[in-house]
């Protein structure tokens, strides 16, 4: 049985969008700590009969003698057999790789190999291309042909390592990703991270960050959209390039060093988010804010985006007393809303606060306070 995370560590409250559809592991880590995931796909599979690409690839493959043929992934093979089968070359591209040293990736790429009536020569224990890339380079390279058969960017180090050895290679892009058919979800996410209603979002390919700063500035609403960023929702990339236009734009980003996976960019998000948590005691009761939510002794109170907005304004200022005109301008409410707005976000705080309403004070003709024994730690 799960044994529920400590305060100190749980992300309830936060709301984080994951861009990426092949990120189910982060989806799920984030989960498990406690944040509510909302999936935005910015990204689609070309299909493997209609990526150009692929075809150009395939057509390079059967060119010429294969020597070696390196193959990442069980789906990417598959997906290389189909689209050769529907392009009519399925029978030339087993007789070419009848003939090479097949060396796989892991247990499930030899399996699949294995599947199409072919054979493996070798398979990496570890289940990692880099490890297959290093037995290659263990070979007499010299004027050999090598297929790379891979769903990611391979290594480049190690590309360049089989080519300087002698070795022509021909990388066969077995996955590719493109912008959504439609705009639908970068518009879903231009409003979420606009109105504040995710704290985060994760991305693992420049594709759909360009794709969503391109629909910003078509709907006008790109200033609005890099505001958010850069003040309140937080951008994590996977690497420096999958966040680049953001960075081109000079707006604050983190992203995985190295060559992180779903862990590292679970654990990366969690840390910064919950050091932008605020903390502050009122008598023997110890509050936390974070995202949306206020956390008190074992219960968790769950806010509505525009008073959870307005207790953040007021939790960045513990003690002090501030006028509605400037909770209006912290707090990204709607533009329409202005100080009456205020206040009707207030009372709906209070309401959804109970029995510890006494924490928003209003102070008559100057504003609200948020009233503290002594603030905690947390991030301003």
């Amino acid at each position: 049985m799960t044994q529920p995370r400590p305060a100190a560590t749980t992300l309830a409250g936060y709301a984080v969008a994951v861009t990426d559809l092949r990120q189910e592991r982060l989806a799920a880590l984030l989960r498990e700590r406690g944040a509510s995931v909302v999936e935005v796909p910015l990204l689609r599979l070309v299909p493997a009969d209609r990526d150009a690409l692929l075809r150009s690839a395939t057509r390079d493959c059967l060119s010429g003698a294969v020597d070696y043929a390196v193959v990442s992934s069980a789906a990417g093979w598959l997906r290389c057999f189909e689209a050769a089968r529907l392009w009519g070359r399925s029978a030339a591209l087993k007789a070419a790789l009848a003939k090479a040293s097949l060396v796989s990736a892991s247990v499930s790429v030899s399996a699949a190999i294995r599947d199409t009536g072919l054979r493996e020569a070798w398979s990496a224990p570890s289940g990692e291309l880099a490890a297959a890339l290093d037995w290659l380079l263990e070979r007499e390279l010299a004027q050999r042909r090598v297929i790379l058969m891979a769903d990611e960017t391979p290594p480049v180090r190690l590309l360049r390592a089989v080519q300087a050895r002698g070795a022509e290679v021909v990388v066969v892009p077995t996955r590719r990703w493109a912008p959504p058919a439609g705009l639908g979800p970068v518009h879903r996410l231009a409003r979420l991270v606009i109105h504040r209603e995710v704290h985060a979002a994760t991305f693992t390919d420049r594709t759909g960050v360009a794709a969503l700063v391109e629909v910003a500035e078509r709907t006008g609403r790109r200033e609005e959209l890099l505001r958010a960023f850069a003040t309140d929702v937080l951008a994590v990339g996977a690497d420096p390039g999958s966040v680049r236009p953001l960075v081109e734009r000079a707006i604050p980003v983190s992203w995985v060093a190295g060559a992180g996976g779903a862990e590292e960019l679970a654990g990366l998000v969690s840390t910064i988010l919950l050091s932008r948590r605020r903390e502050f005691r009122v008598g023997a009761d110890h509050f936390t804010v974070q995202g949306d939510a206020v956390l008190v002794g074992a219960s968790v109170i769950r806010l509505a985006s525009a008073p959870a907005a307005v207790l953040r304004a007021l939790a960045d200022h513990p003690g002090a007393t501030l006028p509605r005109a400037t909770i209006a301008q912290l707090a990204p409410l709607s533009r329409r809303a202005g100080p009456l707005g205020v206040d009707l976000a207030v009372s709906r705080l209070r309401a959804a606060l109970g029995e510890y309403e006494r924490l928003v004070v209003t102070v008559p003709g100057r504003g609200y306070q948020l009233t503290v024994d002594a603030p905690g730690g947390g991030a301003t």
